[in-house]
């Protein structure tokens, strides 16, 4: 058991870095097409941004990957050596965010003999990396093509940037519906988690109707047990009581509704 679910980490883990790449492969070889059909322009990525304007490893990392896959696909076009394009900028004192102003942008294509550059911006989300990628004319100022597309954040890239997926995954999966048609029936769970030292009786009815819809289960201590499949069109009431009741004992009471899909709790003290 522990090795199938050891395969299937590892096959996920390989499937969502593959798409990954290709999806900026893809980005790349699209990009490539519209400036082949250019008159063999000469062309330098500039380093991508996030949206504060900086600089991080991830919108590095990316932009590194990009001009790799865009280099395969240059048929029409020559693509500016990344460690030229670097001590240029180094040389002419330009830092990173002064090439997020297009006429500084416009002067340094000029000095490396640039005919067109292209900028981008990675923006970081829970599950995806969203990219935004454009090529401008140096000598006019004129927007050649762009380019955006959301890349999945697979498990490399998220330990790259110091995000633990199999965490966010597990946390997912802690209010995740047990029923896999549960969209089209609009049913969820719903589950009691038993913090007393005694044995609970949970039982539900539904509020407004006299005794038309009641379940119950008994919980052990320290022990969780849940409703599945109910309906999200009902609300439910619910009561927690011991086999044992004695005089000041509190008997655990209350409502609850069911949201789609999802799998909610209730701790009993």
């Amino acid at each position: 058991m522990k090795i199938s679910i050891l395969l299937f980490i590892l096959f996920t883990s390989t499937l969502y870095s593959q798409t990954f790449d290709k999806d900026l492969e893809q980005v790349a070889k699209r990009m490539a097409a519209k400036i082949n059909v250019k008159n063999n322009l000469s062309v330098a990525v500039y380093p991508f941004y996030n949206s504060k304007k900086n600089k991080t490893e991830l919108s590095t990392l990316v932009s590194e990957d990009f001009t790799n896959y865009l280099n395969n696909f240059n048929s029409n076009f020559k693509l500016i050596d990344r460690a030229y394009l670097e001590q240029m900028m180094e040389e002419h004192k330009l830092n990173d965010e002064g090439l997020i102003d297009p006429s500084t942008a416009k002067q340094f294509g000029m000095i490396i003999a640039a005919d067109a550059y292209i900028t981008g911006k990675v923006h970081l989300f829970a599950n995806t990396i969203r990219v935004n990628l454009v090529a401008i004319n140096t000598q006019t100022g004129e927007r050649i093509c762009s380019e955006y597309k959301k890349l999945p954040l697979d498990y490399d890239i998220a330990e790259f940037v110091g995000i633990d997926l199999k965490k966010r995954e597990d946390k997912a999966n802690l209010y995740k519906s047990s029923n896999p048609d549960c969209s089209s029936k609009q049913v969820g769970d719903f589950c009691f988690i038993n913090k007393q030292r005694q044995s609970l009786n949970v039982r539900i009815s539904n509020v407004g109707r006299m005794a038309s819809f009641f379940r119950s289960i008994t919980i052990a201590p320290g022990e969780k047990k849940c409703f599945n499949n109910l309906s999200s069109k009902i609300t439910y009431r619910y009561i927690a009581t011991k086999d044992v009741i004695t005089i000041g004992d509190p008997m655990p009471k209350g409502e609850f509704t069911i949201k789609v899909c999802r799998s909610n709790f209730i701790i009993l003290r």
